[in-house]
């Protein structure tokens, strides 16, 4: 039998090499430079004030009803941080494999505020899951 990594693919076969593993280092390397570049540039400057709010925790707060002065801020941004820089890279990644540029930037504009709204419930049911379980304990 020939090794798994020098055989061809077979259609069915699960075989994690070749294209699929280019595929999955550019989604990784596309969420670093959107993580590095939302922390720094957007993130930080929230941490050092502390007048402003990030406005994905306006959105825990007012939409989801997440009681956000029970967690630690910079802890809240950076998990922020981390959930947006998912969320554009995901929209990126899936958006790259459209070859026409207007359709790229329809489906974008349709896509961005859904996956934020569904991803950021997730998070706040997450968050309050968190609260339940430390009450009880």
């Amino acid at each position: 039998m020939v090794p798994r990594l020098n055989r061809p693919y077979v259609k069915g076969d699960f075989y994690i090499g070749g294209e699929m593993l280019k595929e999955l280092l550019v989604f990784v390397i596309i969420y670093l430079v959107v993580f590095l570049i939302y922390y720094y540039f957007i993130a930080k400057k929230y941490i050092k004030k502390r007048k402003k709010e990030l406005v994905e925790i306006i959105l825990l707060h007012d939409l989801y009803s997440v009681d956000v002065s029970k967690y630690s801020k910079k802890k809240l941004i950076i998990m922020c941080s981390l959930i947006s820089s998912l969320i554009i890279s995901l929209l990126v990644f899936f958006i790259g494999y459209i070859k026409s540029g207007i359709y790229q930037m329809i489906l974008l504009l349709i896509l961005i505020i859904p996956s934020i709204l569904l991803i950021y419930y997730l998070f706040s049911r997450i968050l309050i899951k968190i609260k339940e379980n430390v009450k009880d304990e």
